[in-house]
């Protein structure tokens, strides 16, 4: 017997092979088809909690982004209070219960931003022995 080599297998069809086409072939990774698993598999209440998950991430990085913008905010005020020679108090205490309420932010990027500026507003109120 003379084995000549492999052959890779013909591409499945919706034809029944005849009775004298029969060969032996073995599939790879390569030739299974890809694709994400089919939809039918996940519950309804599967896509339902995920749909609220999303939903809850989305609105606690909402609630994080107006956080950092009011850090900013406080922020841009005390820096104008210091050049006008005014009342710093304010700014100080509004700086101070911001610092106090900071949401955690579920997006990486945007919780190392509110940290930094969190951080900012920690160093004013030491520098003011707050």
């Amino acid at each position: 017997m003379i084995i000549e080599g492999f052959r890779r297998a013909p591409p499945p069809s919706s034809t029944i092979p005849r009775s004298g086409a029969g060969r032996f072939a073995v599939t790879t990774k390569a030739d299974r088809p890809q694709g994400p698993a089919p939809a039918a598999a996940a519950s309804p209440l599967d896509a339902m909690l995920a749909l609220q998950e999303q939903a809850a991430d989305a609105t606690r990085d909402r609630q994080a982004r107006q956080h950092g913008q009011a850090l900013l905010q406080a922020l841009a005020a005390l820096q104008h209070a210091m050049l006008a020679g005014g009342a710093e108090t304010e700014s100080l205490q509004r700086l101070a219960a911001l610092i106090a309420a900071c949401p955690a932010a579920t997006d990486p990027a945007l919780a190392s931003i509110i940290a930094g500026l969190s951080l900012r507003a920690q160093v004013e109120l030491a520098r003011r022995g707050l």
